[in-house]
């Protein structure tokens, strides 16, 4: 069963309930018939909305299933007397509900049935055509395979194409001696490879190859002696590059531009686990601190002649 509870697109002084139930049916579908199980639904309506069997039987085509040879017939019920009467008209449904408006709700009966006078048209190639005023009785020819003649007819019925089932395991392939297996070979490649010379010449670029030189004892050793180790580092010649993941903060270390050391000074203080702060700082000179309170860490930096800043 749906929410009993009112929706709030519907005020609540006007709500009114409808409770539905449908008793088991089976609904002829355009692919065959289907079963349904006894259904319970809750519908609210406003009952200043001029609600009526129409716009019952459209809430009632999202919630139950039915084919197109069916319809829906309604019966309003009162529980008071187990009475209940059939509704046919919007006028009929819009008194039932005036006549439990005190209550607020109703109890409504809906059965599937089928509508009077459908009739399914079949089309098949084995099917035989009849004219629209006579019966299907009156349109068949008593001869059979002949057609009729006057305002009935019939066309003989078509012969059932009937499809023999093929025993694949029975089959026997007939191999051909002449194609049988890979492909014959009209000429060796090795044949080709020696005519148009591949070989030879492969041949004479092996004989070709210059031997490796040797290197003299002498010379070798030399090579093998340690060398002296020389260190060009120069402390007066500024540094082009610094060390990005953990930057020297030591006083007298040079940084290319106030931007790196900038970059330089704030990776310091990541890495040291610190937060910096800074004070009377421009674009060529630096002053930062450290913002725990008591902690004596300062810097200062300023950019040189060159250009470079010094710490």
């Amino acid at each position: 069963m749906e929410n009993s509870e009112c929706p709030p697109w519907i005020d609540p002084g006007n709500a009114f309930r409808l409770v539905v139930k449908c008793e088991k049916y089976k609904a002829n579908l355009e692919y065959g018939m289907l079963d349904m199980d006894e259904q319970e639904h809750v519908v609210w309506v406003d009952r200043c909305s001029g609600y009526n069997l129409d716009k019952f039987l459209v809430d009632m085509s999202s919630k139950i299933i039915w084919g197109p040879s069916q319809t829906l017939d309604v019966w309003a019920v009162d529980t008071d007397s187990a009475a209940e009467w059939k509704v046919r008209k919007n006028e009929h449904f819009e008194k039932m509900i005036q006549s439990r408006f005190n209550e607020k709700l109703a109890n409504v009966v809906v059965e599937v049935v089928d509508k009077v006078g459908y009739q399914f048209l079949h089309r098949s190639a084995g099917s035989i055509g009849s004219s629209g005023v006579t019966s299907h009785s009156e349109a068949v020819c008593s001869t059979p395979n002949v057609e009729g003649v006057g305002d009935t007819c019939s066309s003989p019925e078509q012969a059932e194409h009937i499809v023999e089932n093929v025993d694949w395991s029975a089959l026997t392939i007939i191999p051909e001696p002449d194609q049988d297996g890979e492909a014959n070979v009209l000429i060796d490649e090795y044949a080709i490879f020696d005519a148009m010379g591949f070989k030879t010449t492969d041949e004479e670029t092996v004989r070709e190859e210059p031997p490796i030189p040797v290197i003299p004892p002498g010379i070798q050793q030399d090579m093998e002696d340690a060398g002296i180790l020389v260190d060009d580092r120069d402390p007066t010649e500024p540094i082009l590059d610094w060390d990005r993941d953990n930057p020297d903060m030591s006083v007298g270390t040079i940084y290319p531009c106030m931007n790196d050391y900038r970059l330089a000074v704030r990776q310091h203080a990541i890495v040291h686990e610190f937060e910096l702060g800074t004070e009377k700082s421009d674009k060529t000179r630096f002053r930062g601190y450290c913002k725990a309170n008591g902690c004596p860490w300062i810097i200062r930096a300023r950019t040189q002649a060159d250009g470079c800043v010094r710490v």
